[in-house]
């Protein structure tokens, strides 16, 4: 097959041009891209124009009659650096800075320094006009290239066509430039140039602007009173029976029900006794009582001496946090058996102050705490004070508190506090949230003990002194501070019980 030179007329807007395609001619990379998209176009059914004009046949030569460079092996398409589709923002920021392109604004900006060094001094020119290099150059166009080329990822070819409208590229240049860069994923035709007018009228943002979408149904403003109404008239009232009832999704009345009432299901919490009016103003008159004594003597709490009695268990059972586990995706939840409290025991009695544990003792086997043995508590606590605690003792002005229980409100127990002249604090009935024993010390000392296992008294007790040893001066500082935070919160809550509860304190 003889190579021929094709010549062909193309209209154009009712004008006729020649094209004339030699195979010495030079072509730019850009008129190269035009050349093979305009040959594949003239690509007849039983052959294919390569980029110099040349035709090619489609089939295979018979052997023998034909030259082995005349049968096609590559079909003609995009070459060199455009060929492959750009994979992040650095390959197109190939494409578009060249080496050649690098290197002629290195020497257009070497040029335009030394005509700044001519109009200045000597000293200026050793510090800000010293030359530049290609390496420079491509360094600082690659922050160019963090700052244009990388958002591409997410907003798609908006971002690269900004870019091209800035730099006053046509529309269909820029359109065929986002085509190789992008191939498949390319906007259409329409959308491109919708972008491309609206960039050049000045438009920054190239996200799209978001839509009303459909009206909900369901987060209505009656919606949400309706729903008020039926979780005031019943706290227990499931998502479901709301959905039912209003005939809205489920997934609306939980939205509801945390974004547009803010509430949330929690468990009730057990407490010792269920308080009437009366319990509850004595818990508030002696909060305000005793905070009225604080603001009177601001030292008043480092005087005083708080204790109470506390079982300890042989073994005791772990809390939920305390058993809980990291596990991987693929294995099972781990399992416990339901376990009870040994009957291992022994009573603990301890009271402490500010700066730490005044005295401790256990109950002795087979005795039980009444009048008689807490008689005896109260003068090994008293020596305990005149050895550990000899300030207070020689001024005479500690102050006692423990709770009302019966062992300690005895006659026998009131007429010997009232003859040793010992002062006592206040303390409301069944309010285990305001004694520092029962929401400081006795939780502090039990947790690390739980899930251990104490064969012997002995060893229980042991346990438990290490345990108190432990404990260090600041936790029992911060205990009294709490301690006055209990009484504003009882306050707050208008003598209720206030545990678990989110409460802000402002003194």
């Amino acid at each position: 097959m003889e190579d021929e030179i094709l010549n062909k007329n193309f209209d154009d807007d009712s004008e006729t041009e020649n094209y004339s395609l030699n195979e010495s001619s030079h072509v730019s990379r850009d008129e190269e891209c035009d050349s093979i998209l305009t040959t594949v176009q003239m690509s007849s059914s039983n052959c294919f124009i390569g980029k110099n004009g040349y035709k090619w046949n489609k089939n295979h030569a018979i052997i023998g009659r034909t030259r082995s460079h005349n049968i096609i092996t590559h079909l003609p398409g995009l070459k060199g650096p455009a060929k492959p589709k750009p994979n992040c923002g650095i390959d197109i920021f190939n494409l578009f800075f060249t080496a050649a392109i690098i290197k002629q604004i290195s020497e257009f900006t070497n040029a335009k320094i030394e005509e700044f060094r001519q109009r200045i001094s000597d000293l200026t020119k050793s510090t800000y006009s010293n030359f530049t290099s290609e390496i420079e150059i491509r360094a600082f166009l690659g922050v160019l290239d963090r700052l244009r080329f990388l958002p591409i990822k997410k907003n798609g070819s908006k971002n690269l066509y900004q870019i091209l409208v800035k730099n006053e590229i046509n529309c269909a240049d820029a359109f065929r430039m986002l085509t190789v860069a992008y191939g498949e994923a390319t906007m259409d035709r329409s959308n491109v140039y919708r972008w491309y007018k609206m960039f050049s009228e000045g438009r920054e943002d190239v996200n799209d602007e978001e839509s009303a979408g459909r009206p909900s149904t369901s987060t209505t403003d009656e919606k949400i009173n309706e729903v008020e109404k039926m979780i005031l008239a019943n706290r227990q009232i499931t998502a479901r029976e709301v959905a039912e009832d209003l005939n809205i999704s489920i997934g609306s009345c939980h939205s509801i029900f945390i974004n547009d009432l803010g509430m949330r299901q929690v468990a009730a919490k057990f407490v010792p006794k269920l308080l009437n009016c009366d319990q509850k103003q004595h818990r508030m008159n002696i909060a305000n009582e005793m905070l009225d004594s604080v603001r009177d003597d601001p030292n008043l709490l480092q005087r005083v001496i708080t204790g109470d009695e506390a079982w300890v268990y042989g073994y005791d059972v772990e809390t939920k946090a305390q058993s809980s586990q990291w596990k991987l995706p693929h294995e099972p939840r781990p399992k416990k058996a339901r376990q009870v409290r040994s009957n291992v025991k022994v009573l603990l009695t301890v009271f402490f102050d500010c700066r730490g544990v005044v005295h401790h003792e256990f109950l002795p086997q087979g005795r039980t705490v009444n009048k008689e043995y807490y008689m005896q508590v109260m003068r090994n606590l008293r020596e305990a004070i005149r050895q550990k605690r000899p300030d207070l003792w020689k001024n005479k002005n500690w102050l006692l508190h423990h709770d009302n229980a019966p062992a300690h409100t005895s006659l026998l127990a009131r007429n010997f506090l009232a003859k040793n002249n010992t002062l006592m604090m206040p303390q409301p009935p069944y309010s285990p949230d305001m004694t520092p024993c029962d929401f400081f010390l006795f939780p502090k000392l039990k947790r690390p003990m739980k899930g251990r296992r104490y064969a012997m008294l002995d060893e229980i007790k042991t346990a438990s002194k290490e345990e108190l040893k432990k404990i260090f001066k600041n936790d029992f500082l911060k205990c009294f501070e709490d301690w006055k935070n209990c009484w504003h919160k009882c306050i707050i809550s208008h003598g209720d019980y206030f545990e678990g509860d989110k409460i802000g304190i402002h003194e």
